[in-house]
């Protein structure tokens, strides 16, 4: 895993077997201004950022093959009734998946 830090913004590249898979970790609300500024412009920063993979960005061709994960930081008091075990929540793969378990 490689990471490149950038003036409020960050990525993240995860290499995954046959292809890489990079996460543009920037400042919580700013997704709307980086969708205004048109996928040219994004591939300018990730580029900016990652140059050794420069020559890569052109295979995101619009905006909605940029993928938002909003990410919060939500605790309970407790993880746990009768019944219930709350075991918190994973991303994985595009998808988000509940880790809930009920117990019979």
């Amino acid at each position: 895993m490689t990471r490149r830090p950038g003036r409020g913004r960050f990525a993240i590249v995860i290499p995954r077997e046959g292809y890489f898979q990079i996460g543009y970790v920037a400042r919580k609300g700013t997704d709307s201004r980086l969708r205004a500024r048109g996928i040219d412009a994004f591939r300018c920063d990730v580029a900016e950022l990652l140059p050794e993979y420069a020559d890569r960005v052109v295979e995101l061709v619009l905006m909605d093959d940029v993928k938002l994960l909003d990410v919060r930081l939500n605790r309970l008091r407790r993880w746990h009734v009768e019944g219930l075990l709350c075991i918190g929540d994973a991303a994985h793969g595009g998808r988000v998946r509940s880790n809930v378990h009920f117990s019979s």
